[in-house]
């Protein structure tokens, strides 16, 4: 290569590393065989569809021609049309095209991009794929090789295009963007992804007779208003198409259960494709790094969608994704190394890992750490580049604020941004939001995600408390697991109640087969029990400490702690009531949208409606009360919510729907429900700081 920005390739790379196994072999015999079993059946209803056509186009012309009148014409037309109907209802999808535009993509061209195009051919050809015919760049955390599917592409080659995430350029240094792209690669150095090819297609033709039917029904509409012998006609050819997608769906689920299996072993393979021309510590960061720092991306698309409504935009959302992913590093405590991030396992390794695996039949990917395993049983050594990514892109700045630009124009095309706003006010903007919910560190993660325990008079332990005994990892890994073990206990009582079906399932390492949930139910419901008890007399313990802390300060100090203790309690008694009344209101709008109703049946979900939005108000008027709106108001919606909380609303006038009060009563409802949750960890925040400052 002309330059030096294309990370070396290790050496001495055993060469069965990219060789398919046996599992991966089975499951490729496993999707052909499947495949030809659909081919026999379609082509059998096609053959019996044509002699049909063929048998109603002879019928028809015989009765045209021996009977006489007018009727005896419509009959013989009609006769005919049956068995073109019918013939057509199975070939249409051959004139379908799939729709794979994306209107986020930026097409980028070699001489804007050179080292970007040399980088892609070298790396296509190491991987032994053909230069992509197209390169494209999209905003997102994500990189894919695609292409414009039918019918025909089948049987004819198709040209691949390649993908590229701007999100992904952002937080990858050269090497582990050479693994993501040469991952993408792999697939399509598979002689087995022809497979992919003919399942998508075969997928297409089933989704085609099932779903896309609008142009049908319009012809069979059509036809049966021109006479009651056409009307006739249709309904018989309708329930021929009805019989037709009810084998179509059996045969949908026969393909795509191997398929989704072969699916996995294909994403192993492209693994080992990728690694073969990386090395496994490449692999490793960026499969981590995409994992874990989804977090800057997030930020700076949420800032896009709030100030879209004030038409104004982040100039730079991938100088944001940045800025916020450095913020994100000091939160915590992952290296920057070269102005990128630097994760390591520890950062990883927060996720607990599950005691129970359930092989879901319908994934198409491996989990990420099993991934991550089979990287490191590799164990191939290679110099790692850690020069960022972006290194490739000339005038790195340009194509950021144009892919921004891009960006918003497709996704508010109706909206006219009059500010184009810098990185520095949306970070300040971040820091002041995240400032007012974010817990002291030193807490190690505790309270998060959970509620303060209620404290009964007399609860409290006696006897001196010690802050390291508990603000530590080994009591924070134990928490975790804990509600880890509270949703996997959770599953299998789905799976007893059949509610998820399985045949096998994996605990602690043991397989088990689904008749023997019953005994694994009982070993979690005894751990979970032990530790919700501990955790309670833990949390005990966690308060007699803040209060033990405040009393050495003073007696006005330690009041005060309590004042705000027992605000929390209260406003979280609260927050259980709100969730309780928006999930039944939200049920009910869902239930007067999502079915038909007679009039009766709607006057009494309207009844219901105003019911629970009385129940609403109520416990937004102690939220009033308790000057805990302070928040919802400084949020930016205090119109709506003033509008609501002392307005009268009918929602339906006994014959017409009131679409806006509906719609002003389920934004309320969400955003109330967003807004409650940043009131609760404020206040948790303003507490555990102030227990901080005693430390």
């Amino acid at each position: 290569m002309s330059t030096n920005f294309y990370p070396s390739n290790p050496v001495d790379v055993d060469p069965n590393l990219t060789i398919p196994g046996k599992a991966f072999k089975m499951q490729v015999m496993k999707v052909i065989l499947a495949i030809v079993l659909f081919v026999l059946v379609y082509l059998l209803m096609v053959a019996l569809s044509v002699a049909l056509a063929i048998g109603c186009i002879y019928l028809g012309i015989k009765v045209m021609t021996f009977a006489r009148g007018i009727m005896a014409i419509l009959l013989g037309a009609a006769i005919i049309f049956f068995g073109l109907l019918v013939c057509y209802f199975l070939l249409k999808f051959i004139f379908a095209k799939a729709n794979t535009h994306n209107p986020q993509r930026i097409r980028i061209f070699e001489v804007e991009h050179p080292k970007l195009f040399e980088f892609v051919r070298q790396l296509a050809k190491d991987t032994n794929v053909p230069m992509p015919k197209k390169i494209y760049v999209v905003p997102d955390i994500n990189a894919a090789v695609f292409y414009n599917s039918n019918f025909w592409s089948m049987f004819l080659p198709v040209r691949k295009n390649l993908e590229i995430g701007l999100g992904l350029v952002n937080i990858l240094n050269l090497s582990e963007f050479k693994m993501v792209i040469a991952h993408e690669f792999g697939h399509f150095s598979q002689k087995s992804m022809k497979l992919g090819s003919y399942t998508y297609s075969v997928n297409r033709i089933i989704y085609n007779i099932l779903y896309e039917n609008d142009g049908y029904n319009n012809i069979l509409s059509k036809a049966g208003s021109v006479h009651a012998i056409f009307s006739i006609i249709t309904m018989l050819a309708a329930t021929i198409a009805r019989g037709i997608q009810a084998i179509l769906k059996g045969m949908f689920s026969l393909i795509n259960k191997p398929y989704y299996k072969l699916s996995r072993e294909m994403e192993f393979h492209a693994d080992a494709v990728a690694l073969s021309v990386v090395g496994t510590e490449a692999a490793t960061s960026s499969m981590m790094k995409i994992e874990t720092l989804q977090f800057g991306y997030d930020i700076s698309m949420s800032k896009l969608n709030e100030w879209i409504k004030q038409e104004a935009a982040p100039r730079n959302m991938f100088d944001a994704q940045y800025q916020a992913n450095l913020l994100h590093s000091e939160w915590n405590d992952i290296p920057v190394k070269e102005g990128l991030l630097y994760v390591e396992e520890r950062h990883f390794d927060y996720i607990t890992p599950p005691r129970l695996v359930v092989q879901d039949q319908w994934a198409s990917h491996p989990p990420t750490e099993e991934r991550i395993k089979r990287f490191k049983v590799a164990n191939i050594e290679n110099v790692i580049d850690t020069r960022s990514a972006w290194s490739l892109f000339d005038d790195k700045e340009s194509m950021q604020e144009r892919a921004t630009r891009h960006l918003v124009e497709v996704s508010f095309p109706n909206l006219k941004v009059q500010e184009w706003r810098d990185t520095g006010i949306l970070m300040d903007e971040v820091k002041t939001f995240m400032g007012a919910i974010r817990f002291p560190g030193i807490f190690r993660d505790y309270y998060e995600g959970r509620s303060f325990v209620k404290i009964e008079p007399g609860e409290l332990p006696q006897g001196e408390q010690r802050f390291e005994d508990i603000y530590n990892e080994k009591v924070i890994a134990r928490i975790r697991r804990h509600f880890q073990n509270e949703r996997e206990l959770y599953l299998l009582k789905m799976i007893q109640g059949e509610q998820v079906k399985v045949k096998h399932f994996t605990f602690d390492g043991v397989r088990y087969r689904s008749k023997d949930v019953e005994k694994i139910i009982k070993v979690l419901e005894v751990a979970v029990q032990e530790d919700t008890k501990w955790l309670e007399e833990l949390d005990l313990k966690g308060y007699a400490l803040h209060l033990q802390l405040a009393r050495v300060r003073s007696e006005d100090m330690e009041a005060e702690l309590v004042v705000r203790y027992q605000e929390i309690i209260r406003l979280e008694a609260h927050l259980e009531q709100l969730k309780e009344v928006l999930d039944s209101l939200f049920n009910t709008i869902n239930t007067i949208y999502g079915e038909e109703h007679t009039l009766i049946r709607l006057k009494i979900l309207f009844n219901e409606l105003k019911v629970k939005e009385n129940k609403l108000k109520s416990i937004l008027l102690d939220f009033e009360k308790n000057n805990w709106t302070a928040y919802f108001y400084s949020a930016g919606f205090a119109g709506e919510f003033e509008k609501f909380l002392r307005g009268t609303f009918q929602y339906f006038d006994g014959n017409n729907v009131m679409a806006d009060e509906i719609n002003l009563l389920f934004s309320i409802g969400n955003q109330v429900e967003f807004y409650a949750g940043r009131i609760e960890k404020s206040l948790k925040k303003n507490y555990l700081e102030a227990v901080k400052e005693l430390v």
